[in-house]
């Protein structure tokens, strides 16, 4: 079995730092606020424990090395470390100091997310068939019941004054949307039909956006967070399919028309403005929405899938620019700080190289186009993208590039594989 270590260099090229190289496997996981890298260790192939060290590569500690698997699951906004063990959840201070327990049932307790508040809220599956929610301080006091009926409760989302929306399944194909606050209080019903209502996403303005299933077609509804002016948003005889909500505020979702054919839409979150976004005899189908709000999408060209192109168009369905429609096959692979789209081009059916362009159509810019395949892996705090290059159909090496295709540097081409874990800012 190989031996997977860690390594931090700066996306120049420069400052190489071993973070971990024992004789284990070692895996990144995150990075604290306070800077430290935490990543798992394998132990033998079968034991995984926590571990955290400096970006520098000096003060490793151990969180959590018990005979039991350890696996991490989040920080809190003070910087503590969320892990599972087996089936309960403790917290650790990124330093190794001040291990708590967070919950020690019999149950299987699953972590779901954090409050801005500091609450940590879990899924307890009960007897292996009941799903309840719970939440519970960082220290690992107050747990309360968010909800625990006779019916199985799946976490949402978090708004962003902390309450909890969550769906509950009653069984007989009938779910309905809950709102609670975290600590237990407020229970309040957003909807109720005999249909199926699943969560999908909640606007800025505080618009709950969901699913609903009914006899087998599935269209799209909005409900303020208080219950109140519930609408359809997309209840046609198609299929309506949620898929982003823009940063103005507008709802983008899917409607598959038959015959592996797909287009998109938008509207407001009130159920106004429905304008057609991509609806061409092809397939359109959502990829990003860009920090300008233009909407990144692919298009499969014809019936066989031969040729994917990508497309942006703005919100209100004008402004269409092509960004990649040669005959090969073109993939969205990331998106900028700047804006810029990175993808993909599949070249010959052998041959990947990628790519940059504007998000407006414009300066267009190759990336790396060696007689070796390269894939996107991410993009720096900086603003560097960086790919993974296959070199002999084998071996992969990272590289660094800026977006506008100048300043390619090697990150590291040994003999060995090279895999990327992540990247952060350091001081």
């Amino acid at each position: 079995m190989g031996n997977d270590d860690l390594f931090l260099i700066k996306d120049n090229g420069s400052g190489v730092v071993v973070i971990a190289n024992s004789a284990d496997n070692e895996h990144f996981n995150g990075v604290s606020p306070s800077g430290r890298v935490i990543y798992e260790r394998t132990v033998g192939g079968m034991q995984h424990d926590l571990y955290s060290v400096k970006a520098d590569g000096t003060g490793m500690v151990a969180l959590a090395n018990s005979v039991d698997n350890e696996t991490f699951n989040g920080f809190t906004s003070s910087g503590q470390v969320i892990y599972a063990r087996q089936y309960d959840l403790y917290s650790v201070n990124d330093d190794g100091t001040s291990i708590v327990a967070l919950t020690n049932s019999p149950d299987d307790d699953r972590f779901s997310g954090i409050t801005t508040g500091g609450r940590v809220i879990y899924q307890s599956v009960v007897g292996g068939a009941q799903f309840d929610l719970y939440s519970v301080k960082t220290d690992g006091t107050g747990a309360v019941a968010l909800g625990n009926s006779t019916g199985n409760e799946y976490f949402g989302c978090i708004t962003s004054n902390g309450q909890i929306i969550y769906t509950k399944v009653l069984g007989g194909g009938q779910s309905e949307l809950y709102i609670i606050n975290a600590d237990g209080n407020g229970n309040l019903a957003l909807t109720n039909s005999t249909d199926d209502a699943r969560f999908s996403g909640i606007t800025t303005s505080g618009r709950v956006i969901y699913q609903r299933y009914i006899l087998g077609r599935s269209d799209l509804y909005s409900v303020n967070v208080d219950g109140t002016g519930t609408v359809a948003l997309a209840s046609s005889v198609d299929n309506d399919d949620f898929s982003s909500i823009a940063p103005d505020g507008r709802v983008i979702f899917q409607r598959y028309v038959g015959d592996s054919q797909y287009d998109l839409y938008s509207i407001n979150a009130d159920g106004t403005g429905v304008v057609a976004l991509a609806n061409s005899k092809d397939s359109e189908t959502f990829i990003r929405i860009t920090t300008s709000g233009r909407l990144i999408y692919q298009r499969v060209v014809g019936n066989q899938g031969n040729q994917s192109d990508i497309y942006s168009v703005n919100t209100d369905g004008t402004g269409t620019v092509a960004l990649a429609n040669s005959t090969d096959h073109e993939f969205f692979s990331g998106i900028t700080h700047s804006g810029q789209v990175i993808y993909g081009s599949y070249v010959g059916g052998t041959q990947y190289d990628l790519y940059s362009v504007n998000a407006d159509g414009t300066g267009r810019t190759v990336l790396a186009n060696s007689t070796d395949s390269e894939f996107f892996n991410g993009i720096t705090p900086s603003g560097r993208v960086i790919y993974e290059r296959i070199v002999n159909n084998s071996e992969p090496d990272l590289y660094s590039v800026n977006a506008d295709g100048t300043d390619t540097v090697v990150l590291a081409n040994t003999i060995n594989y090279e895999s990327y874990g992540g990247s952060f800012f350091t001081p």
